[in-house]
Parts: structure tokens; C-alpha cells; sequence
């Protein structure tokens, strides 16, 4: 059995998640302890626990220490199955998060698999679900990896109620990418809301947004506005910028209180630090790749790579805990400013 201290590097959920979705791809029982111990409410909460009974339940897994607040987790696999998958966050815990702990079960089922999930679809922490479909699916397309997702209801803080759907088939020609350019970006994205949010708050967003990007940037963008049954009213924006070799991404959620205008800036302000520093993966997809680079380069014996702004600790940490599951090493090459060049090979 493989023991992984849950306190290490950034100390939170992603360990968890990582280390659970590795252990059912590759069989071997891992035991998690100090989970989330440097955290205002240690161990586990409602959307790790919901990731933990995901993931269990895909691969049949025996579980030992899955309840709220419990900083020690055992976990035993058995064989993942496909089919269909449903699960119930039970709050606005993220939805995004738990299906990414899910899909790397899901792309060894040896079939189909779909995994339903209600919950929050755009919270504070997490990838909201124009980032996870539109940023983190497409850098899987790059793996080899089909995977697509459905939104049929957003979820907000604090009622959640949203559901998603992921629908994935086997990996069956895995790749290897090298991301060494950004490529000629074009701009889009979405603002999200509900009919309970004045119809011009998300008109201003949009307008601030594109203000924002023609200033910064030089460029024009297409950003659609969508409004959107949910149980606890909300707003937010994600916005894109997409090549031919890669896709960056960033998003802000609104806040009471907070002006449209500055949500607007936080998002086009963020993905302009990502352009500007030469990222082919931004810091945000650059922790989430880290699983699936190490598989492709096991299953397939190439390297791959990409470029990240900066290295955060969460990839780092993620780095840490792939190495402990799977015969991969990671190098960094260190680039300009805080830039680095992240590949990782088979060891």
C-alpha cells in the first residue's frame, strides 16, 4: 500500500483527488493521512468526500475513513467499470472538480462511461464550467482523449442544484503533446446568469471586458451572454483565448457588492498576464495536466511539455504525488521571468 501524506506541498483537496483517480487507473491501494490538515476546517468536505464516492464507486473500490471532516482516507480499487455514473454533491460543492477526479477512471473502463454530477457548476475555488469545457477538454483533445461534457442546469452558491453531464470513451491512441508555441490567438467567451440578475449587469460586464481587451490587447473578441435557470442567483465570466496549437483561459465570478467592471477586468486582466508571459498552458490548466502528461508518457514513451507563466505550488505538489504511482519523471527548464518550460518523461 502506497502512503501519501496529505500535507504535502499546497496541502489541499487536489492531493486527494490526484492520488485517488491514480490509484484506480493503476490498482495499487493508497492510504491518505493529514488530508487538508492546514486548512481552516481540516479534512474532508462535502465535494472531496463527493469525489472520493465517485471515483470508489467507478472502480468498485473499497474505502475506509470516507466521512466529513476525516483527515485519513484508505482506498482500495478494484476493477473500474463503464456505464453510467450519477452522484449528488449535496451542496454547491463543485461539480467541475469532481468530474475531473473521475475522468482519468473513465478513460480506462475498457468503454463508454457517463458521469452525472449535481452540484455547484460555478463556485469560488474551482474551475467554473465554461473553463473546464472549453479550456481543460480541449487540452485533453491534444492527449488523444475524447471526452465531452453537457451543462443542463448551472448551480451557484449556496443552493448549488447544478448538473452536469461527462461522456467519455476509451483511450485508445494516446499522444504525447509538445506545446512549444502559442500560435495566432482569436478571443471569445461566455457570460453566465440568472434571471434574477438585473439584465444590465451582464451586458456591462460584457461591454467592460471587451474595453478591457482592446486596451490591453489590441484585439476584439466575441463574448456571448447567457441567462440561465439556476436555484441561487449568480453571474460570472470566462473568457478564451484559442489557437490553432492551444487554448489559455481565465474567469471571475460576481460577487454582491462587487462592480460589474471590476469582475470584467479580473478576468481579462488574468488572461492577459497568461498571453503576454508566452503560456501555452495557464496556471490553472498547468496543475490539471500534470496526471495526464505522466499517463501519456507511460503509455506511449514520449515526452511531452508545455509552457506555464509560472510554477505554482499546486502543480507542484501534483507533480509529487503522479511520481509516487507512476515511472515518470518531471523536468523544469526555467524560461524568462517567473516562466518555466514543464516536460514530463518516462522514466
Amino acid at each position: 500500500m502506497l502512503s501519501i501524506d496529505g500535507s504535502l506541498g499546497e496541502g489541499g483537496g487536489q492531493i486527494v483527488r490526484t492520488a485517488i483517480s491514480l490509484s484506480a487507473v493503476t490498482g495499487i491501494d493508497v492510504e491518505l493521512s493529514n488530508m487538508r490538515s492546514n486548512r481552516p476546517f481540516p479534512g474532508l468536505a462535502a465535494q472531496h468526500l463527493a469525489a472520493v464516492k465517485a471515483v470508489a464507486l467507478m472502480c468498485d473500490a473499497t474505502v475506509e475513513g470516507a466521512q466529513t471532516g476525516s483527515q485519513k482516507l484508505v482506498f482500495r480499487p478494484g476493477r473500474i467499470k463503464g456505464g453510467n455514473h450519477v452522484l449528488d454533491v449535496g451542496t454547491a460543492g463543485s461539480i467541475t472538480l469532481v468530474l475531473a477526479a473521475c475522468l482519468p477512471a473513465a478513460l480506462f473502463a475498457g468503454g463508454a462511461a457517463s458521469i452525472e454530477v449535481t452540484g455547484g457548476s460555478d463556485v469560488r475555488w474551482s474551475p467554473p464550467y465554461d473553463y473546464f469545457e472549453k479550456v481543460f477538454l480541449r487540452h485533453l483533445s491534444g492527449f488523444g482523449i475524447e471526452a465531452h461534457c453537457e451543462l443542463e442546469r448551472r448551480g451557484y452558491y449556496p443552493k448549488g442544484g447544478g448538473v452536469a453531464v461527462l461522456r467519455t470513451g476509451p483511450w485508445t491512441k494516446p499522444v504525447a503533446p509538445n506545446l512549444a508555441r502559442q500560435g495566432v490567438f482569436h478571443y471569445g467567451g461566455k457570460i453566465n446568469c440568472s434571471p434574477e440578475i438585473p439584465k444590465h449587469v451582464p451586458q456591462l460586464i460584457r461591454e467592460s471586458a471587451l474595453e478591457r481587451l482592446s486596451q490591453r490587447l489590441g484585439v476584439a473578441a466575441e463574448i456571448g451572454v447567457e441567462s440561465c435557470e439556476s436555484a441561487s442567483p449568480g453571474v460570472g465570466i470566462t473568457i478564451f483565448a484559442s489557437s490553432e496549437n492551444t487554448v489559455l483561459g481565465a474567469s471571475c465570478l460576481g460577487e454582491k457588492g462587487i462592480p460589474s467592471k471590476k469582475v470584467a477586468y479580473a478576468a481579462v486582466d488574468d488572461l492577459v498576464r497568461e498571453v503576454e508571459s508566452g503560456a501555452t498552458a495557464d496556471v490553472h490548466a498547468a496543475d490539471q495536466l500534470i496526471p495526464y502528461m505522466a499517463l501519456a508518457a507511460q503509455k506511449t514513451g514520449e515526452p511531452s511539455s508545455f509552457i506555464s507563466r509560472e510554477l505554482t505550488m499546486h502543480a507542484q505538489t501534483n507533480m509529487a504525488v503522479v511520481e509516487r504511482f507512476l515511472d515518470v519523471g518531471f523536468r523544469i527548464e526555467k524560461l524568462r521571468g517567473n516562466g518555466c518550460r514543464v516536460t514530463c518523461f518516462k522514466a
